[in-house]
């Protein structure tokens, strides 16, 4: 993670914005930090800030349709999710097969800190998924 950083670091100081074709790149080594256990998580927030000032989508979709902001919500601190949310991430996005949204995840985990974050930032709190259910 300290590698990615000061990579990101010297990017954004040059004015380098990701490009298009770079977004799955960059998608897949923030979606590394954020689900790596054993990072400080003031290293992984350090990291999304600073893929953040690259321009990255930070709605980007993985391969199983999954957004960074799910994925933290699955398997990251709390401090992480807040770090995504400052950076505009979209807190009402459904993903996955189940068009299941990062407020429903949390709920689901039973991750109460990370549903109390999302409704915060105007996460849609009767958003249901095509289930029928609600967080």
């Amino acid at each position: 993670p300290n590698e990615i950083l000061r990579v990101l670091q010297v990017l954004r100081a040059k004015g380098v914005l990701v490009p298009g074709d770079q977004q799955q790149l960059y998608l897949k080594l923030l979606l590394d930090a954020i689900c790596k256990e054993g990072v400080d998580t003031d290293q992984q927030i350090a990291l999304v800030k600073a893929f953040a000032a690259t321009g990255m989508d930070l709605d980007a979709l993985d391969s199983d349709a999954m957004s960074p902001l799910v994925h933290a919500v699955q398997h990251a601190p709390v401090g992480v999710v807040q770090a995504l949310l400052e950076a505009n991430a979209n807190p009402n996005l459904g993903l996955g097969m189940h068009d299941i949204g990062p407020l429903e995840y949390a709920a689901g985990l039973g991750r109460q800190h990370v549903v109390s974050t999302l409704k915060q930032h105007e996460t849609q709190v009767d958003a249901k998924s095509h289930l029928g259910s609600n967080a």
